[in-house]
């Protein structure tokens, strides 16, 4: 739990201007930090909703309803993440739609995890300033990702 605190906070000091005031992130970094001061069996969920909601405040959501061009995602489709317009379907894409949709409707399994998890990194890479994080330094050295 101490890493994934590490995690979050290292995200809002690397994605936040000094002294924005954003209540409603605020309000979901406390939250997070309560559940995962819980437990840690689904840190990684606590996790990726932190991050999907910390890119929908600051403007760049990832929408897992549909894809750029407004179709619902579909499960037996593929596609893949462009940061200025959001998932859109190719045959190759990293992200199969029914993992999408599984992550979409709460259903976590390893499948859906691990595709979360690489969306997110996706996602929030062009906004890091190309500086890896620290935090995963951490995780990579105790076992976990």
């Amino acid at each position: 739990p101490l890493f994934c605190g590490f995690y979050l906070n290292e995200l809002l000091v690397r994605l936040l201007h000094r002294e924005e005031s954003l209540p409603s992130l605020f309000d979901a970094y406390e939250a997070s930090l309560d559940l995962l001061s819980q437990t840690e069996q689904q840190a990684d969920v606590v996790l990726r909703h932190f991050e999907f909601r910390l890119l929908d405040v600051l403007g760049y959501g990832v929408s897992l309803d549909c894809d750029s061009r407004g179709v619902a995602l579909q499960s037996d489709h593929c596609y893949r993440l462009v940061p200025e317009e959001g998932l859109v379907e190719d045959a190759r894409g990293n992200f199969p739609g029914r993992y999408l949709n599984d992550i979409a409707t709460g259903c976590w399994h390893d499948k859906s995890r691990r595709a979360a998890r690489d969306l997110m990194r996706e996602a929030l890479a062009p906004h890091l300033g190309g500086r890896p994080l620290e935090s995963r330094k951490l995780f990579r050295h105790s076992g976990k990702t």
